[in-house]
């Protein structure tokens, strides 16, 4: 059996050099050990977006910050998400909340995009 921590590894060097279907299945398995971390949740977010999978990631994303209220990188990377479908309103709720959660990042997008 694989530690957690192997997996996170491997997972992570997988999505670096652009294996993304190998990267899911370790985020997978991480999730299937700890269904209770938004860090999973989120990085396997980070792999569906960037293989393409947009509504996969917003749920994922969505789980991420069901699980923990003030993960404010659940927040942010759904916003972007958000942003690159055009769907502003849903867009500016998650830029809001993480700029309450003190995102300095999420601030600069909201500022971009959010301001009437």
């Amino acid at each position: 059996m694989q530690t957690v921590e192997v997996l996170l590894q491997r997972a992570n060097y997988n999505y670096s050099i652009g294996k993304y279907w190998d990267a899911l299945k370790d985020y997978d398995l991480l999730i299937a050990k700890d269904s209770l971390n938004p860090k999973y949740f989120n990085l396997r977010g980070v792999v569906k977006e960037k293989s393409g999978d947009l509504q996969g990631a917003i749920s994922d994303y969505g789980i991420a910050v069901n699980l923990d209220k003030n993960f404010v990188l659940g927040y942010y990377n759904r916003a972007n998400v958000y942003i690159s479908l055009r769907e502003f309103k849903q867009a500016c709720s998650d830029l809001q909340i993480a700029v309450n959660l003190g995102s300095k990042r999420a601030q600069k997008l909201y500022y971009s995009y959010c301001r009437e």
